[in-house]
């Protein structure tokens, strides 16, 4: 039995159906194996100076170190520790202590450049899940911001602008499905993020602060 986690490194060994990557942080009480209670410090074969007795974590926390709902920025989510807070970046297109830094930028021109990405064989995502999130500025009313393809299959996302607009289209397997932001142009040299997830054939869409479209297709699905 491990209570509280795994070791850092078995965290990518983990079945897909666990999302977590960070191990528990907090007060556990009244852990009863079998119908017998387990002392977590003098029983542990291997003793760990982050366990503590009792349950005065947040009590004990220092101000400025505990999370509040401005500590990070666009959209970024406060992930409270034992004695400090971090911020998780993911999905804001921004990164730095409190996801307020640019992210790694490039710029295409007139030239039409194109950036080419192959996973290796052994670090291939997984299939039932995607999210995607990016930043861009453009003045253009009709271009292509994001393909990922299948290297076994015809299955593939794109997320573009059309007149302006930004759409997603998906396949994975049967037939395409778009979802769009209709209410919102993006041509305009202004800085957009587009959010986007899919859990197996359901999908959204969010282009800034504005509603969050969603999409829940009917009919068999395949995954690549």
């Amino acid at each position: 039995m491990i209570p509280g986690g795994v070791e850092k490194m078995q965290y990518m060994q983990l079945p897909e159906q666990i999302l977590s990557k960070h191990g528990f942080e907090g007060c556990l009480a009244s852990l009863d194996l079998s119908g017998e209670s387990t002392n977590l410090i003098s029983d542990a074969i291997v003793p760990s100076t982050l366990v503590e007795p009792g349950c005065d974590m947040y009590a004990s926390l220092h101000p400025g170190k505990k999370c509040t709902h401005d500590l990070c920025s666009n959209h970024g989510t406060c992930v409270q520790q034992w004695n400090r807070y971090t911020c998780d970046c993911d999905m804001t297109s921004f990164t730095g202590p409190t996801c307020n830094d640019e992210a790694v930028a490039y710029e295409f021109g007139a030239g039409k450049g194109i950036v080419t990405y192959t996973f290796p064989p052994d670090r291939r995502p997984e299939m039932k899940r995607d999210t995607v999130a990016l930043g861009f500025v453009t003045s253009v009313n009709d271009a292509v911001l994001l393909r990922i393809e299948s290297a076994s299959s015809n299955d593939y996302l794109e997320i573009e602008i059309v007149e302006g607009n930004v759409f997603a289209v998906y396949n994975m397997g049967t037939s395409d499905h778009p979802i769009g932001e209709v209410g919102v142009k993006v041509n305009d040299n202004q800085y957009h993020v587009v959010r986007f997830t899919r859990t197996g054939p359901n999908s959204t869409l969010q282009v800034d602060d504005y509603n969050l479209q969603s999409n829940h297709p009917s009919g068999k699905w395949l995954f690549f």
